[in-house]
């Protein structure tokens, strides 16, 4: 008998401990939160938050949280460069938490450089061929490195040498040889290249850098669409691709394995030739022997694959790593996963594990 109720208690006591554990974390953490956003004793709160890191080695969405709310801190204590390693290291160990994620480079974007002169002025539509250099300055001290990036392959000009910043390390030069009558398009950092850096060593937003040499019969106008998208981008306003659909619809669960195409269509036009179809977990991935296509209208991307009965696949369109599904303009689409299921030999429905099915819906969003 004494045995027995040995076991019962000790029983009793694990079933108590897991709820009295998660609830003094969530405790923890709200004490941590008013010492940073009522108390403003950032220091006590970064102490407080690296406690809750250490406890919290299951619960990852917390321990997440935490290292986000370290990094303000440091921000407010005006600690710019351990505020910033701190985000990177978010980014890089907790690349699912799309929302906190989302947080931290909303922060980062407010550090970023921003361009606050070229020449000759973007949209110029009557610049002089006869320029032979392009100048981009930037609101703060940058780095020595640079992207003048090449979105399109003839609208980009012939250079003449390598790029070189001024004394302030505000102010990039290119050496150029312009043709007259031409509308040239020059991207100033992209999702890809992101030279143009802080000495914090965070990217300048992306810019376009358009304009146009006028011609023997005058200004070269630039198309109004092509405007409109410069000010867009430069403003910070471009919208980004959205999947619209999938082909198998998302979170089916008795696909046909003999489906031999999995597709992706976005709200608008994309860049031909550029895709992510990542594989984050390799054995959910579909096996494929050819490059993804996009069709005519360049919205839907389409991969030949292979498919297993009574599996579940995960497909991510674009990732915090990899985007190279643009728009035509070069906007990464927001990272997006495809989840799905073949159904068993015997057409039986195969269930998509709930914590996966969770995990995905939180990165897609509503």
């Amino acid at each position: 008998m004494r045995a027995e109720k040995g076991l019962f208690l000790m029983a009793m006591w694990i079933w108590l401990a897991g709820p009295v554990r998660a609830e003094s974390l969530e405790v923890l953490l709200e004490r941590a939160m008013y010492e940073e956003e009522t108390a403003g004793n950032y220091a006590e709160a970064i102490r407080l938050y690296q406690r809750v890191i250490e406890e919290s080695e299951v619960e990852r969405h917390i321990h997440a949280k935490a290292l986000l709310r370290i990094a303000e801190c440091k921000f407010k204590l005006g600690e710019y460069e351990e505020a910033v390693d701190t985000y990177h290291q978010l980014k890089e160990m907790f690349p699912q938490q799309t929302k906190l994620l989302d947080l931290a480079q909303a922060r980062l974007d407010g550090l970023a450089p921003v361009v606050v002169r070229t020449v000759p002025e973007i949209l110029d539509e009557d610049v002089s061929p006869d320029l032979d250099r392009l100048t981009v300055t930037y609101d703060m001290d940058m780095t020595k490195s640079w992207a003048w990036v090449r979105r399109f392959e003839d609208r980009y000009p012939v250079t003449t040498g390598k790029p070189s910043y001024d004394e302030d390390m505000r102010t990039c030069t290119l050496p150029v040889a312009l043709e007259p009558g031409k509308v040239y398009w020059i991207e100033l950092n992209s999702g890809r290249f992101v030279g143009f850096l802080s000495k914090l060593g965070i990217p300048a937003r992306r810019h376009l850098f358009v304009f146009a040499t006028r011609s023997a019969d005058g200004p070269t106008p630039i198309p109004e669409e092509e405007r409109e998208m410069v000010r867009k981008v430069n403003a910070g306003e471009a919208s980004k691709p959205l999947v619209v659909r999938t082909s198998p619809p998302n979170y089916s669960q008795d696909v046909d394995p003999r489906l031999g195409v999995v597709s992706v269509t976005f709200d608008q036009e994309m860049k031909d030739k550029h895709w992510s179809w990542v594989s984050e977990y390799a054995s959910m991935y579909p096996k494929s022997e050819h490059d993804p296509t996009y069709d005519r209208q360049l919205r839907t991307c389409s991969l030949h694959v292979h498919l297993e009965p009574g599996k579940v696949y995960w497909i991510q369109f674009n990732s915090p790593k990899y985007k190279n599904f643009q728009s035509r303009y070069g906007t990464p689409a927001r990272p997006h996963v495809l989840l799905f299921a073949t159904h068993g030999e015997d057409g039986s429905r195969t269930v998509i594990p709930a914590h996966i099915l969770k995990k995905v819906k939180e990165i897609n969003g509503p």
